[in-house]
C-alpha cells in the first residue's frame, strides 16, 4: 500500500495566491464578498498601509470564521484542505485570498443578533478566535496592516470594479459607483439575463461587463453582433466561485437571446430618436441595420422609421421598406456633416457605415448628392474655420492616446460626445497634455487635463452622472448644441 502525504501549506499558497491574476484584485474581491453576504453599503478606508473593511447589513455565519481559521494555519494536511474547499463552496475563497497578501495583522470580525467573533492573526502565527457579544445590527469588519498589494494598481481595479454596485462602496469617502458612461438611452432588463443596458454607443460590436454581485469580473467584447453596451450580473448563472472565462462561456449560451432583447429596445426607442444628438441617432441606425442584416428583427427593421430624407425643404422619416417601394432613382445620400439646406434634390442624411449596410439591404447602389456650390461669404467662413483648426492645432499639445487617460478622462470623453452636436454633425472630445484653457475648433473640443475646471467636471460626473447637462454647458462653446433628452435627465 503506498501513503501519500497531503501537504497543507501547498495547497492554501496555490489558493490563497494563484487564482487571482494579484492581490491587486483583493481589496475588489473583498467588496463582493460582502456584497454577496447581505451587504447595504461598504466603507473601504485606505491610509498607508492600513486597509480596512465595513459592511454594515453583511450576515456571515461564524462557521465561515472557523472555517477560515483552520485554512490560514499551519500543516493541517486533508482537514485544512478541506476548509480550503468549504470556503470555496460558501464564496468565501476572499478570506484566504486576503491571507495571502502576508498582513503583519490580520482581523475578521462579524457581528448578529446570533452572536459575533473575531477572527485575528499576527504574520508567522496561528489565527485565534474570540467570541463577542451578540448584537442586533448585522455587519463585518475586516483589517488588513502592511499587506502586499500594490495600492495604486488596486485602487484603480476598485474604482472599475465598484462601477456598477447595487450598494455604496465608498474608498475614503468617495463614492465609486458612476453605472455605464456611453449611449443615448438606457434600461434595465431582468431577462435573459438580469442587465444595465446602453443603447447607441459609438462601438463597432458589443462592449460587455460581466459582474458577480454587483462586481466586475471580467470584460468581453462579441464582434459580429450590433453594437450595445451593457453590464451583466452573472451571479445566478454559476455556482460558488468562477473564472473569467467561467463567466465567458456561461454567457456564450445566453448572448443571442442578450442580443435579440437588445435589438427589441433599439426598435422601441425609434420613435425617440429626435430626443438625442446626431451621434446618438446614427449610432442607434447602424445597430439596426447590422441586426437587419444577421436576420434579428429584420421584418420590425424593415418597417421602423430610421432614415432622415429631406425633400422639397421638409423633413421626415422613411424606413427600408419605404425606400424598396421608391419610384424611379433613390434619393442620393450626404453625409452627416452636410448641410442639408444647401442641397436641391431628395437626400438621406447617412454616415459612411449606414450607406454602406442600406445598399447592401436594398442590393442596390446609393449614390453621392453633391452639394450646392458655395457662395463667396459661405467659402470666405470655411476659409477662416480651417485657418482657425490649423491654428489650434499648432498651439495645442498633440491629443493624448486613449490608453494614456484615466477612466475618469475616457468617462467625461465619452459623455460629452454622446451628448453634444456642432451644426447637426458629431464631435469629438480629445484630452490634452497639461493646463492651459480649452479650445475649439468646428468640432473637435480639446479638454488639458490639468485645466481645474475640467478636473471639477470630471469629478463631479463620477459624483453624479444626472449633471452632465451642467458640464456640457459649462465646458462647450456656446454654439454647440446639447441633447435635449440629457437635460431632462438632469
Amino acid at each position: 500500500m503506498t501513503v501519500f502525504a497531503v501537504n497543507g501549506d501547498a495547497g492554501f499558497r496555490a489558493v490563497a495566491r494563484h487564482q487571482l491574476a494579484g492581490a491587486w484584485q483583493v481589496p475588489a474581491e473583498l467588496v463582493r464578498f460582502a456584497v454577496a453576504w447581505g451587504a447595504e453599503s461598504v466603507n473601504l478606508t485606505w491610509k498607508g498601509r492600513r486597509l480596512e473593511l465595513r459592511a454594515a447589513g453583511a450576515s456571515v455565519s461564524i462557521s465561515i470564521l472557523e472555517a477560515a481559521a483552520l485554512a490560514m494555519g499551519t500543516g493541517g494536511g486533508l482537514n485544512r484542505l478541506q476548509s480550503l474547499g468549504e470556503l470555496e463552496d460558501r464564496e468565501a475563497t476572499t478570506l484566504a485570498w486576503a491571507a495571502g497578501t502576508d498582513p503583519r495583522l490580520l482581523e475578521i470580525e462579524v457581528h448578529g443578533p446570533a452572536g459575533g467573533a473575531l477572527l485575528f492573526q499576527k504574520k508567522n502565527n496561528r489565527p485565534r478566535i474570540t467570541s463577542l457579544s451578540a448584537g442586533e445590527e448585522r455587519s463585518v469588519r475586516l483589517l488588513l496592516v502592511g499587506p502586499r498589494i500594490g495600492r495604486d494598481r488596486a485602487q484603480e481595479w476598485l474604482q472599475t470594479a465598484c462601477r456598477f454596485s447595487q450598494v455604496p462602496v465608498l474608498l475614503n469617502g468617495c463614492d465609486l459607483r458612476k453605472g455605464l458612461d456611453s449611449g443615448s438611452f438606457r434600461a434595465r432588463i431582468a431577462s435573459p439575463l438580469p442587465a444595465e443596458v446602453a443603447l447607441g454607443v459609438p462601438h463597432e460590436s458589443p462592449r460587455l461587463w460581466l459582474l458577480r454581485h454587483g462586481i466586475v469580473e471580467t470584460r468581453a467584447t462579441v464582434p459580429g453582433w450590433p453594437p450595445f453596451e451593457a453590464a451583466i450580473e452573472m451571479a445566478g448563472e454559476v455556482g460558488g466561485w468562477a473564472s473569467p472565462a467561467d463567466l465567458r462561456r456561461t454567457l456564450s449560451g445566453s448572448l443571442p437571446a442578450l442580443v435579440l432583447r437588445v435589438v427589441d429596445l433599439m426598435l422601441r426607442v425609434v420613435p425617440r430618436l429626435e430626443e438625442v444628438g446626431e451621434s446618438g441617432r446614427s449610432s442607434v441606425v447602424h445597430a439596426l441595420l447590422i441586426a437587419a442584416k444577421s436576420e434579428i428583427r429584420r421584418r420590425e427593421i424593415n418597417e421602423a422609421s430610421i432614415f432622415e430624407l429631406f425633400e422639397a425643404g421638409e423633413r421626415r422619416r422613411v424606413s427600408l421598406e419605404d425606400l424598396r417601394r421608391w419610384s424611379g432613382r433613390l434619393p442620393r445620400t450626404v453625409d452627416l456633416s452636410i448641410q442639408v439646406g444647401d442641397l436641391r434634390e431628395p437626400v438621406l442624411r447617412l454616415g459612411l457605415g449606414e450607406r454602406e449596410l442600406l445598399a447592401d439591404l436594398l442590393g442596390r447602389s446609393l449614390e453621392i448628392a453633391v452639394t450646392v456650390q458655395a457662395t463667396k461669404e459661405n467659402r470666405f467662413r470655411g476659409w477662416l474655420s480651417s485657418l482657425a483648426d490649423f491654428g489650434i492645432r499648432l498651439v495645442s499639445p498633440p491629443p493624448l492616446a486613449e490608453a494614456f487617460m484615466s477612466p475618469s478622462e475616457i468617462a467625461l470623453a465619452r459623455a460629452l460626445e454622446s451628448c453634444l452636436d456642432a451644426d447637426g454633425s458629431m464631435v469629438e472630445v480629445r484630452f490634452t497634455k497639461g493646463g492651459g484653457v480649452i479650445r475649439f475648433s468646428r468640432r473637435t473640443l480639446r479638454l488639458p487635463r490639468l485645466n481645474t475646471d475640467v478636473q471639477n467636471c470630471g469629478r463631479a460626473l463620477q459624483e453624479d452622472p444626472a449633471s452632465l447637462y451642467l458640464i456640457a454647458l459649462a465646458l462647450a462653446p456656446e454654439n454647440w448644441e446639447v441633447s435635449p433628452s440629457v437635460r431632462m435627465r438632469c
